[in-house]
């Protein structure tokens, strides 16, 4: 029947935003943060795999230092968390 369709479909939508889109929203709010946190001093890892320490922080970059007498600039979104 007709319903019975409907109960089967809003099931599995509600257990797809469970199981998929709950946690991806958390793991976002969580690094949304943790950008937030960062300051000069702190040493991080880019998406890139990339090493570094953060020199200056400005709206929306980070400048890095991956070396002596290297920095880069690099956008917020692609820093991948702390170096630990």
């Amino acid at each position: 029947s007709i319903f019975g369709n409907l109960e089967i479909n809003g099931e599995m939508i509600y257990l797809f935003y469970i199981f998929v889109i709950k946690p991806q929203k958390k793991k976002a709010k969580e690094h949304s943060l943790m950008i937030t946190e960062l300051n000069e001093g702190d040493v991080v890892i880019t998406s890139g795999g990339i090493k570094g320490e953060i020199v200056a922080v400005t709206d929306d970059f980070f400048e890095v230092r991956i070396d002596k007498g290297v920095k880069i600039t690099i956008k917020k979104n692609y820093i991948q968390g702390l170096y630990k």
